[in-house]
Protein backbone atom coordinates (compact mmCIF):
# COMPACT_ATOMS: atom_id res chain seq x y z
CA UNK A 1 0.00 0.00 0.00
CA UNK A 2 1.07 3.37 -0.45
CA UNK A 3 0.18 7.31 1.08
CA UNK A 4 -1.26 9.78 -1.32
CA UNK A 5 -1.32 13.62 -0.55
CA UNK A 6 -2.25 16.78 -2.21
CA UNK A 7 -3.48 20.41 -1.82
CA UNK A 8 -6.41 20.91 -2.14
CA UNK A 9 -8.22 24.47 -2.89
CA UNK A 10 -10.99 26.39 -1.30
CA UNK A 11 -13.83 23.59 -0.81
CA UNK A 12 -16.53 25.70 -3.10
CA UNK A 13 -18.54 25.71 -6.15
CA UNK A 14 -17.11 23.47 -8.30
CA UNK A 15 -13.67 23.16 -7.83
CA UNK A 16 -15.52 21.93 -4.32
CA UNK A 17 -17.99 19.26 -5.87
CA UNK A 18 -14.60 17.97 -7.86
CA UNK A 19 -12.24 17.68 -5.40
CA UNK A 20 -15.32 15.75 -3.63
CA UNK A 21 -15.25 13.41 -6.26
CA UNK A 22 -11.65 13.41 -6.24
CA UNK A 23 -11.28 11.87 -2.19
CA UNK A 24 -14.40 9.95 -2.90
CA UNK A 25 -12.32 7.90 -6.02
CA UNK A 26 -8.99 7.53 -3.68
CA UNK A 27 -10.94 6.50 -0.88
CA UNK A 28 -12.53 3.87 -3.03
CA UNK A 29 -8.81 2.32 -4.17
CA UNK A 30 -8.18 0.48 -0.40
CA UNK A 31 -9.38 0.71 3.13
CA UNK A 32 -5.83 1.13 3.92
CA UNK A 33 -4.78 3.69 1.49
CA UNK A 34 -3.15 6.62 3.90
CA UNK A 35 -4.80 9.91 2.42
CA UNK A 36 -3.02 13.14 3.44
CA UNK A 37 -4.41 16.64 2.85
CA UNK A 38 -1.96 19.74 3.42
CA UNK A 39 -3.08 23.14 3.61
CA UNK A 40 -5.40 25.20 5.74
CA UNK A 41 -7.92 26.42 2.58
CA UNK A 42 -12.18 26.88 3.57
CA UNK A 43 -13.29 23.46 3.55
CA UNK A 44 -10.10 20.89 3.56
CA UNK A 45 -10.31 19.92 7.48
CA UNK A 46 -14.02 19.13 7.56
CA UNK A 47 -13.45 16.90 3.81
CA UNK A 48 -10.85 15.39 5.69
CA UNK A 49 -13.05 14.17 8.39
CA UNK A 50 -16.00 13.10 5.83
CA UNK A 51 -13.18 10.78 3.76
CA UNK A 52 -10.94 9.41 6.58
CA UNK A 53 -7.68 11.27 6.06
CA UNK A 54 -5.05 13.07 7.76
CA UNK A 55 -5.17 16.74 7.87
CA UNK A 56 -1.91 19.05 8.13
CA UNK A 57 -2.92 22.37 8.45
CA UNK A 58 0.53 23.91 8.14
CA UNK A 59 2.06 24.04 4.83
CA UNK A 60 4.69 26.86 3.91
CA UNK A 61 3.77 29.49 1.00
CA UNK A 62 5.71 31.99 -0.83
CA UNK A 63 5.15 35.99 -0.67
CA UNK A 64 1.70 35.52 -2.67
CA UNK A 65 0.42 33.28 -0.14
CA UNK A 66 0.44 30.45 -2.38
CA UNK A 67 1.27 26.39 -0.64
CA UNK A 68 4.95 25.14 -1.59
CA UNK A 69 4.77 21.99 -3.34
CA UNK A 70 8.69 21.39 -1.72
CA UNK A 71 7.35 21.42 2.10
CA UNK A 72 4.34 19.44 1.20
CA UNK A 73 6.44 16.87 -0.49
CA UNK A 74 8.58 17.16 2.75
CA UNK A 75 5.67 16.64 4.83
CA UNK A 76 3.95 14.00 3.59
CA UNK A 77 7.04 11.74 3.39
CA UNK A 78 7.57 12.46 7.32
CA UNK A 79 4.10 11.36 7.77
CA UNK A 80 3.55 8.50 5.42
CA UNK A 81 2.91 5.42 7.06
CA UNK A 82 4.57 3.52 3.74
CA UNK A 83 7.25 2.95 1.97
CA UNK A 84 5.90 4.49 -1.65
CA UNK A 85 3.64 7.91 -1.55
CA UNK A 86 2.02 9.62 -4.07
CA UNK A 87 0.96 13.35 -5.15
CA UNK A 88 -1.72 14.14 -7.11
CA UNK A 89 -3.85 17.14 -7.88
CA UNK A 90 -6.69 17.69 -5.88
CA UNK A 91 -9.27 16.81 -8.89
CA UNK A 92 -7.96 13.67 -10.53
CA UNK A 93 -10.25 10.42 -10.13
CA UNK A 94 -8.20 7.22 -10.14
CA UNK A 95 -9.75 3.41 -10.35
CA UNK A 96 -7.83 0.12 -9.56
CA UNK A 97 -5.11 0.24 -12.05
CA UNK A 98 -3.22 2.61 -9.77
CA UNK A 99 -2.78 0.27 -6.91
CA UNK A 100 -1.60 -1.84 -9.43
CA UNK A 101 0.76 -0.08 -10.85
CA UNK A 102 2.03 0.73 -7.54
CA UNK A 103 2.59 -3.00 -6.64
CA UNK A 104 4.60 -3.96 -9.85
CA UNK A 105 6.99 -0.82 -8.73
CA UNK A 106 7.44 -1.77 -5.34
CA UNK A 107 10.81 -3.73 -5.63
CA UNK A 108 12.39 -0.54 -7.17
CA UNK A 109 14.36 1.51 -4.47
CA UNK A 110 15.01 4.62 -6.96
CA UNK A 111 11.63 5.33 -9.40
CA UNK A 112 9.35 7.94 -10.33
CA UNK A 113 6.17 7.40 -11.81
CA UNK A 114 3.86 9.65 -13.51
CA UNK A 115 1.54 9.46 -16.66
CA UNK A 116 -0.65 11.33 -19.07
CA UNK A 117 -3.98 12.17 -17.82
CA UNK A 118 -7.77 12.37 -19.67
CA UNK A 119 -9.60 15.46 -19.44
CA UNK A 120 -13.29 14.97 -19.41
CA UNK A 121 -16.04 17.37 -17.91
CA UNK A 122 -17.64 16.05 -14.34
CA UNK A 123 -20.10 18.72 -13.08
CA UNK A 124 -22.07 16.49 -10.72
CA UNK A 125 -21.42 15.18 -7.20
CA UNK A 126 -19.90 11.71 -7.71
CA UNK A 127 -19.34 11.09 -4.40
CA UNK A 128 -21.90 8.38 -3.53
CA UNK A 129 -21.47 7.13 -6.61
CA UNK A 130 -21.60 3.10 -6.19
CA UNK A 131 -18.87 0.65 -7.67
CA UNK A 132 -20.63 -0.20 -11.13
CA UNK A 133 -21.08 3.73 -11.45
CA UNK A 134 -17.47 4.61 -11.08
CA UNK A 135 -16.72 1.26 -13.30
CA UNK A 136 -18.73 3.09 -16.39
CA UNK A 137 -17.39 5.98 -15.59
CA UNK A 138 -13.54 4.99 -16.55
CA UNK A 139 -14.76 2.84 -18.84
CA UNK A 140 -16.29 5.41 -20.71
CA UNK A 141 -13.62 8.17 -20.47
CA UNK A 142 -11.42 6.93 -23.33
CA UNK A 143 -14.88 8.16 -25.59
CA UNK A 144 -15.79 10.64 -24.05
CA UNK A 145 -12.76 12.31 -22.26
CA UNK A 146 -9.45 13.44 -24.09
CA UNK A 147 -5.79 12.46 -23.66
CA UNK A 148 -4.02 15.31 -23.00
CA UNK A 149 -0.12 15.39 -23.88
CA UNK A 150 2.56 14.50 -22.21
CA UNK A 151 3.61 17.83 -20.39
CA UNK A 152 0.34 17.72 -18.01
CA UNK A 153 1.89 15.35 -15.51
CA UNK A 154 -0.74 15.56 -12.48
CA UNK A 155 1.00 13.06 -10.21
CA UNK A 156 3.71 11.62 -9.13
CA UNK A 157 4.47 7.87 -7.40
CA UNK A 158 7.68 7.55 -5.78
CA UNK A 159 9.84 5.80 -3.13
CA UNK A 160 9.45 8.11 0.06
CA UNK A 161 12.91 8.03 0.66
CA UNK A 162 14.10 9.49 -3.15
CA UNK A 163 16.55 11.99 -2.95
CA UNK A 164 14.28 14.79 -5.35
CA UNK A 165 15.73 18.02 -3.72
CA UNK A 166 13.43 20.48 -4.69
CA UNK A 167 13.65 23.96 -4.84
CA UNK A 168 10.71 25.80 -3.05
CA UNK A 169 8.51 26.03 -5.82
CA UNK A 170 5.00 27.20 -5.42
CA UNK A 171 2.01 24.64 -6.43
CA UNK A 172 -0.46 24.91 -9.20
CA UNK A 173 2.40 27.14 -11.21
CA UNK A 174 3.88 25.77 -14.10
CA UNK A 175 7.47 24.09 -13.87
CA UNK A 176 8.05 22.18 -11.17
CA UNK A 177 6.57 19.26 -12.28
CA UNK A 178 8.94 19.21 -15.83
CA UNK A 179 11.81 20.30 -13.48
CA UNK A 180 10.92 16.78 -10.94
CA UNK A 181 11.60 14.98 -14.37
CA UNK A 182 15.07 16.85 -15.37
CA UNK A 183 16.34 16.29 -12.06
CA UNK A 184 15.17 12.30 -11.82
CA UNK A 185 16.85 12.07 -15.67
CA UNK A 186 19.77 14.42 -14.58
CA UNK A 187 20.40 11.87 -11.64
CA UNK A 188 19.37 9.02 -13.60
CA UNK A 189 17.13 7.78 -11.74
CA UNK A 190 13.70 5.51 -13.63
CA UNK A 191 11.27 8.22 -14.51
CA UNK A 192 8.53 5.53 -15.52
CA UNK A 193 5.57 7.11 -18.21
CA UNK A 194 2.34 5.13 -16.97
CA UNK A 195 -0.12 6.43 -19.15
CA UNK A 196 -1.18 2.71 -20.74
CA UNK A 197 -1.04 1.58 -17.40
CA UNK A 198 -3.31 4.15 -15.45
CA UNK A 199 -6.23 5.76 -15.79
CA UNK A 200 -6.22 9.03 -14.53
CA UNK A 201 -9.26 11.08 -15.07
CA UNK A 202 -8.27 15.41 -15.14
CA UNK A 203 -12.09 16.87 -14.02
CA UNK A 204 -11.91 20.15 -16.10
CA UNK A 205 -12.25 23.08 -14.55
CA UNK A 206 -11.47 27.05 -14.82
CA UNK A 207 -9.04 28.87 -13.31
CA UNK A 208 -10.49 31.52 -11.52
CA UNK A 209 -9.76 29.99 -8.21
CA UNK A 210 -6.50 31.56 -8.66
CA UNK A 211 -5.16 34.89 -6.68
CA UNK A 212 -4.44 36.67 -9.89
CA UNK A 213 -6.23 34.72 -12.28
CA UNK A 214 -3.53 34.51 -15.42
CA UNK A 215 -0.51 32.98 -12.82
CA UNK A 216 -0.90 29.54 -14.00
CA UNK A 217 1.30 30.13 -16.96
CA UNK A 218 2.41 33.50 -17.18
CA UNK A 219 3.06 35.74 -13.86
CA UNK A 220 5.30 36.67 -11.50
CA UNK A 221 4.87 32.82 -9.44
CA UNK A 222 5.59 31.20 -13.13
CA UNK A 223 8.47 33.69 -13.51
CA UNK A 224 9.63 32.61 -10.16
CA UNK A 225 9.51 28.97 -10.48
CA UNK A 226 11.29 29.45 -13.56
CA UNK A 227 14.31 30.60 -12.15
CA UNK A 228 14.08 28.62 -9.21
CA UNK A 229 14.19 25.50 -12.01
CA UNK A 230 17.24 26.96 -13.62
CA UNK A 231 15.32 27.94 -16.99
CA UNK A 232 13.50 26.36 -19.64
CA UNK A 233 16.15 24.27 -20.66
CA UNK A 234 16.19 22.10 -17.07
CA UNK A 235 11.95 20.73 -17.70
CA UNK A 236 11.58 17.81 -19.50
CA UNK A 237 8.39 15.92 -19.61
CA UNK A 238 6.81 12.34 -20.12
CA UNK A 239 8.03 12.49 -23.76
CA UNK A 240 11.23 11.93 -22.27
CA UNK A 241 10.59 9.29 -19.63
CA UNK A 242 12.92 6.13 -19.70
CA UNK A 243 10.85 3.66 -18.90
CA UNK A 244 7.49 2.77 -19.64
CA UNK A 245 4.99 0.35 -17.44
CA UNK A 246 3.41 -2.10 -19.71
CA UNK A 247 1.89 -5.03 -18.96
CA UNK A 248 3.07 -4.78 -15.36
CA UNK A 249 6.72 -4.72 -16.00
CA UNK A 250 9.47 -1.74 -16.91
CA UNK A 251 10.34 -1.28 -20.73
CA UNK A 252 12.35 1.00 -22.48
CA UNK A 253 10.28 3.51 -24.97
CA UNK A 254 9.87 2.52 -28.24
CA UNK A 255 9.07 4.20 -31.65
CA UNK A 256 9.77 8.31 -31.51
CA UNK A 257 9.47 7.79 -27.72
CA UNK A 258 12.77 5.95 -27.73
CA UNK A 259 14.85 8.72 -29.42
CA UNK A 260 13.56 11.65 -27.28
CA UNK A 261 14.35 9.55 -23.97
CA UNK A 262 17.57 9.44 -25.52
CA UNK A 263 18.06 12.87 -26.38
CA UNK A 264 17.28 13.51 -23.10
CA UNK A 265 20.57 12.73 -21.75
CA UNK A 266 22.08 15.03 -24.13
CA UNK A 267 22.40 18.74 -22.72
CA UNK A 268 22.43 19.91 -26.21
CA UNK A 269 18.67 18.69 -26.53
CA UNK A 270 17.54 20.33 -23.00
CA UNK A 271 18.65 24.16 -24.73
CA UNK A 272 17.29 22.99 -28.00
CA UNK A 273 13.96 22.82 -26.14
CA UNK A 274 14.36 25.52 -24.07
CA UNK A 275 15.22 27.73 -27.68
CA UNK A 276 11.54 26.37 -28.90
CA UNK A 277 9.74 27.42 -25.57
CA UNK A 278 11.47 31.12 -25.79
CA UNK A 279 10.21 30.97 -29.09
CA UNK A 280 6.90 29.86 -28.68
CA UNK A 281 6.36 32.14 -25.49
CA UNK A 282 7.66 35.45 -27.97
CA UNK A 283 4.60 34.08 -30.40
CA UNK A 284 1.95 33.72 -27.93
CA UNK A 285 2.66 36.78 -25.93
Amino acid sequence: MFTLFSIPKAFEGHIGTIQRNALASWRGLHPSLQIILLGNEIGVKQAAEDFGAHHEAEIRTNGFGTPLVSDAFARATQLSRYDIVMFTNADMLFDQTLPRAVLNLERYDRFILSGQRCDLDVTNDLSTLPPEGWAALFASSGKNGHLHGPSAMDYFVFPKHLPIGMPDFAIGRVGWDAWVIWKCRRDRIPVVDATGSVTAIHQNHSYASLRLGYQHWRGPERDLNLKMAGGHANLLTLREASHCLAGGVLIRPRGVRAITSWLATWRLYHRTLALKRWVLERLHA
